[in-house]
């Protein structure tokens, strides 16, 4: 798993704040419009325009913030990747990129399934579990 989810859930704990720089993921999506930002048991999954990357900030973890998430009890992956989807929907975010839906779904064997949309235009339709990467 990379390091970006565990960055947001460090910041949805206030343990980090904005004030150390920003680090930057940019998924791309596929001919769908669909991206992923993956977590150990869950993942997130928003739709947009089709074949473009999505920019993503967040703050990097300090040495102290990295020991911090090896002993914070209880990890709530959920509420981080809520907490993503809800800061994918400001379209300040973005500057031009306009998310139209997120969803969480549950990893499973190289897939993911479902597990609740969270906001907008679904983008679990059709074929959706081979499309993903």
């Amino acid at each position: 798993t990379g390091i970006f989810p565990q960055m947001l859930h460090l910041e949805a704990l206030g343990v980090l704040s904005g004030s150390a720089g920003l680090i930057h993921y940019q998924p791309t999506t596929d001919a769908h419009g669909r991206f992923q930002v993956r977590g150990e048991k869950y993942t997130l999954v928003g739709l947009t325009d089709p074949n473009i990357q999505v920019p993503i900030s967040a703050t990097p973890l300090t040495r102290v913030g990295q020991e911090l998430l090896k002993i914070v009890p209880n990890k709530d992956e959920m509420l981080t990747i809520r907490k993503l989807a809800e800061w994918l929907r400001e379209p300040v975010a973005f500057s031009n990129v306009k998310i139209r839906g997120a969803a969480l779904a549950e990893n499973l064997d190289g897939k993911v399934r479902l597990v609740e949309l969270l906001w907008g235009d679904s983008p679990f339709d059709g074929d959706w579990q081979t499309r993903l990467r």
